[in-house]
């Protein structure tokens, strides 16, 4: 029986981070005289980071690429000091992981959070011991929807995309996941229930609704 590595998104799936994410992005940008509303928040952040910062601040005249950088690593700062003591894992994610693990399945995650910052998710919710390998959004030339983080954690197992599975919260990881020729499973988050996952393999709930056997056969029946 052939390796088979189950691939984690963090924000929004395995941890509920993204109010804390909301309101560094809401506060940090209000200093700036940005003023955005929760849906403005989803339409930007949710669609990368980088893209998000740019438009966000764009509406202020800003366009610097030092300065956009200046301000996401405040807005980084700001987050991890709004998070301490706050975040939780996801219902039903450490009990998936350890019948993952029981399994024999290997665990990544890939992100588009840079590393300081999942680091400190994981360690905060006490889901580190879990993962073998995370690639993150600072460790790849090209961020989600492209598929580089997911193939970076295919790599590191040494195993092809079709052994892969991805778990997501978002239609930009759905893509990503697609562009790298892996099935995805779909959880959305409060944040992104909105969005369309057509494509997906699986869409589901939570955690709670996924059986691992069902999940390893997924990616078997490819061979």
């Amino acid at each position: 029986m052939s390796q088979k590595v189950f691939i984690f998104d963090l924000d929004g799936l395995l941890v509920d981070s993204e109010p804390s994410h909301f309101k560094a992005y809401r506060d940090i940008l209000a200093s700036y005289g940005v003023f955005i509303n929760r849906s403005e928040f989803i339409d930007g952040w949710l669609s990368g980071e980088q893209y998000g910062m740019k438009l966000y601040l764009g509406k202020v005249g800003i366009s610097d690429p030092g300065k956009i950088a200046l301000i996401r690593a405040k807005k980084k700062e700001y987050f991890l000091k709004l998070a301490k003591g706050k975040l939780r894992a996801m219902s039903g994610v450490k009990e998936f992981l350890e019948k993952a693990l029981a399994d024999g399945i290997k665990c990544g995650v890939g992100t588009g959070a840079y590393h300081e910052e999942y680091n400190f998710m994981l360690e905060q919710c006490g889901l580190a011991s879990y993962f073998s390998r995370c690639v993150g959004g600072d460790e790849v030339i090209f961020n989600k929807p492209a598929p580089d983080i997911f193939l970076g954690v295919a790599d590191y197992f040494g195993v092809c995309p079709s052994e892969c599975l991805v778990f997501e919260n978002s239609s930009m990881g759905l893509t990503a996941a697609k562009n790298a020729k892996m099935k995805c499973v779909i959880i959305p988050s409060e944040y992104t229930k909105e969005q369309n996952f057509f494509g997906a393999d699986r869409v589901v709930a939570s955690f709670k609704e996924l059986e691992v056997g069902q999940l390893r056969a997924m990616v078997e029946c490819d061979h």
